[in-house]
């Protein structure tokens, strides 16, 4: 292994990779401590470096027993408050911010004359994108009713949903309804849903937005797409990022991420926000660095696939692909590429590489 200061990731991950792959001999983890040191004093000035800095730790953290210490200290000084970070995420943040916007206008165009529809959003989160649709469809629509089931493992964020969606009810003409179902998205079962319809709907939407790649294992997500076309709805909407970490080899996966996460903290770069908060975005995604290359198999949670396996799972489970997902210019930003490779299926991509994909599936 090179000196510190004659060391970058970039060009060189491979080889350390296939150095550490097998029992790593102490003085190999100790010179990989001093790589991690050394980018951790660059991290705040140079973005090589703070990409470095993270996969080196997570490298790191692979061959750390578990019962050991395994933060990282260095992160420390990045951290933002949480609130202010999913703010910075949603609205600033294009792959988010765009993804949402056009998903919405989507799920618009299949509800919007009702008169009584049904959205199940399935990883409903804070609920912040369910309460932009809601409050986006205040003018033209023949909307009477729209009932929403936000599905959510997490108990304080469907409560925060619930609020957010009640105060974008207030202000639209129709009424609004909130089911909210805690649950794990794999242990979701059609009943539950079926038992949050109302009496009469005329239109059914789901979306699933950067939710199905937690889903563990390959059966349980065509059990998934297959309990779905169980409510037979008129449109599943997808969004999941463009990368393979299912991967089973180590090695390989760990170059997958280092790739996509490399984009990632480009278009981060490119922002127009504070170092401060760019520096926090990229600690926001360290979890998902660590997650994807220091976790064993068994306890990894950050499995995102290449779009050809979700078109997959889909066609499989009796799903073809919809109308054109439509983007408004307004969506665009810089370096940021949208594009419709086929219909229903649309590409946001950054420097020619697809980052995410949004699917629009019907039956």
């Amino acid at each position: 292994m090179q000196h510190a200061h004659d060391f970058s990731l970039y060009g060189n991950l491979k080889a350390l990779l296939g150095k550490l792959a097998r029992n790593p001999a102490p003085h190999q983890l100790a010179q990989l401590r001093q790589l991690i040191e050394y980018n951790a004093e660059r991290a705040a000035d140079e973005p090589q470096a703070f990409l470095d800095m993270l996969f080196l730790n997570a490298i790191q953290n692979r061959f750390t027993p578990r019962n050991e210490e395994r933060e990282h200290i260095y992160l420390k000084r990045f951290e933002i408050p949480q609130i202010e970070l999913f703010d910075i995420l949603i609205n600033k943040f294009p792959l988010v911010s765009m993804s949402h916007g056009i998903v919405n206008d989507a799920i618009k165009h299949v509800i919007a004359d009702g008169p009584h529809a049904v959205l199940i959003d399935i990883g409903i989160g804070r609920g912040i994108q369910t309460a932009k649709l809601i409050q986006s469809m205040s003018g033209n629509t023949s909307l009477k009713t729209l009932t929403v089931i936000g599905v959510e493992p997490f108990h304080e964020a469907l409560t925060h949903a619930g609020q957010m969606i009640a105060k974008a009810a207030a202000k639209v003409p129709f009424k609004v309804i909130f089911f909210p179902l805690d649950c794990l998205v794999e242990k979701l079962m059609p009943e539950q849903l079926f038992s949050a319809f109302p009496k009469q709907f005329n239109k059914l939407a789901v979306n699933a937005s950067l939710i199905a790649h937690h889903i563990p294992s390959t059966a349980e997500r065509i059990a998934f797409f297959d309990m779905i076309r169980q409510l037979h709805p008129d449109a599943l909407l997808l969004t999941e990022p463009d990368s393979n970490h299912m991967e089973s080899d180590w090695c390989q996966r760990v170059e997958n991420a280092y790739a996509h996460y490399g984009n990632v903290f480009s278009i981060i770069d490119q922002l127009d926000i504070s170092e401060s908060e760019k520096n926090g975005l990229k600690a926001f995604f360290a979890r998902e660095i660590d997650d994807v290359v220091s976790h064993p198999e068994e306890q990894r949670f950050e499995r995102h696939e290449c779009t050809s396996r979700w078109l997959e799972y889909l066609a499989k489970t009796g799903f073809r692909m919809g109308r054109q997902v439509s983007v408004d210019e307004t969506w665009k930003a810089k370096e940021i590429s949208c594009r419709q490779d086929s219909p229903g299926r649309l590409s946001i991509g950054h420097k020619g590489i697809n980052m995410m994909s949004i699917l629009h599936a019907t039956l």
